[in-house]
């Protein structure tokens, strides 16, 4: 599992941001998990939690937002979501397989392998969201 080591990457950064800008307390934190970022939620807060105590983080609420995938066209510049595509995607890769789901999710480097743009067919494309985690807010009182 990799939520340990990515939930002290995480902590690491706001125990830095809250150093550098002087942070006594926070109450609020709001982090981004993107959709091809496949962690245990649930596991990777608790770690997080675990790993803030004792900072200025202590006590504030920790909220995940999911990020989804959104995918843009280099030719086109066309954007468009994993959703767009994931029927078209399944039927390529699964054929007929039943009960099957897309594997991006396990691995995105095979996007480009599986993936066209909607609009003009080309694989030259890039993700432009949804990959990694961000933190995306910290309220804190002064």
């Amino acid at each position: 599992m990799h939520e340990g080591s990515l939930a002290y990457s995480t902590a690491t950064a706001l125990i830095e941001y809250a150093k550098e800008h002087n942070i006594k307390r926070a109450t609020k934190v709001e982090i981004g998990i993107g959709e091809l970022t496949m962690i245990d939620e649930e596991i990777y807060k608790n770690w997080l939690i675990e790993m803030l105590k004792g900072s200025p983080y202590d006590s504030a609420e920790i909220r995940l937002v999911k990020e989804p995938v959104r995918f843009k066209c280099n030719i086109c510049n066309y954007s468009w979501s994993l959703d767009e595509v994931k029927e078209k995607v399944i039927e390529n890769i699964c054929k007929e397989i039943v009960d099957c789901d897309t594997p991006i999710h396990y691995l995105p480097e095979i996007a480009q392998a599986y993936v066209t743009c909607p609009k003009c067919n080309s694989r030259d494309f890039e993700i432009i969201s949804g990959e990694g985690i961000i933190i995306r807010s910290i309220n804190y009182v002064e």
